[in-house]
């Protein structure tokens, strides 16, 4: 059901651990004890996408931003076809090819709208990526230590919001 916490994979969780990924491990540090969706290093949680919540990574390393497409139903907006296709190279040296974009979808942090193109991607870990495409022109600074993303915007004083770091098993 959208706009529950279970409305999608992403949404779902506990604060517990996660169990240990033996063989996997993550591709952001290198550590075996968890997968990238978990990684300490990483900032990420729930926040608003298309008035929807959303299990969000902001990553600087990444230069798009990306819906994944079991939450890309979710949206309300429409699918277009991009001009040519775009290869990504995953973590695990895999090639996905990436062909549809959602335009202009809203993110809203602490009643903030800000608009991005969101990719279409047929993974999973995460419902969206934000990447260097919203990052840069919002001002983001990303405390991974403290789970904390400031909006440094010109015209928007103070604006700081933490994210939730939200924990649940993979099911």
């Amino acid at each position: 059901m959208p706009g529950s916490s279970s409305g999608h994979p992403g949404a779902r969780g506990s604060l517990q651990s996660p169990p240990p990924f033996a063989g996997r491990g993550c591709f952001e540090c290198g550590d075996l004890g968890h997968i990238k969706r978990f990684c300490p290093r990483l900032t990420g949680g729930i926040i608003s996408v298309c008035h929807e919540d959303a299990y969000v990574l902001f990553d600087p390393g990444s230069i798009i931003s990306y819906v994944l497409s079991y939450f890309a139903r979710y949206l309300g907006t429409p699918r277009e076809s991009l001009v040519s296709s775009i290869h990504i190279s995953t973590p695990v040296c895999d090639t996905i090819v990436v062909d549809c974009v959602y335009r202009s979808s809203v993110v809203t942090i602490r009643g903030l709208d800000t608009r991005v193109d969101l990719l279409l991607l047929s993974m999973v870990d995460f419902d969206v990526i934000l990447g260097i495409d919203w990052l840069s022109p919002c001002h983001a600074i990303l405390d991974c230590h403290a789970n904390m993303v400031t909006l440094a915007m010109p015209g928007v004083h103070g604006l700081s919001g933490e994210v939730r770091r939200i924990m649940f098993p993979i099911e």
